[in-house]
């Protein structure tokens, strides 16, 4: 697990057009490796040092709530 930390407000449209997860700019996520590299390379997420920040909680997924939110297709790419 990757946590990271989302540098701009993102849906990942796995459920249809504007429908999916959304991630919020400035909270962190603890993602699975792989998911956690296809936001790093898009450049919408940074990588959050383990060892030099506190703990904080998991924070899941949220519905859409805003149309600030960057669109990201669910293609798996």
């Amino acid at each position: 697990m990757i946590r990271v930390r989302f540098t701009s407000t993102v849906i990942y449209e796995t459920e249809g057009r504007n429908q999916g997860p959304e991630y919020v700019a400035n909270e962190e996520y603890e993602l699975r490796d792989d998911f956690a590299q296809r936001w790093l390379q898009r450049g919408v997420a940074v990588r959050v040092d383990a060892a030099s920040e506190p703990s904080a909680p998991r924070v899941p997924a949220r519905a859409p709530r805003t149309s600030r939110a960057t669109v990201v297709d669910g293609d798996g790419g």
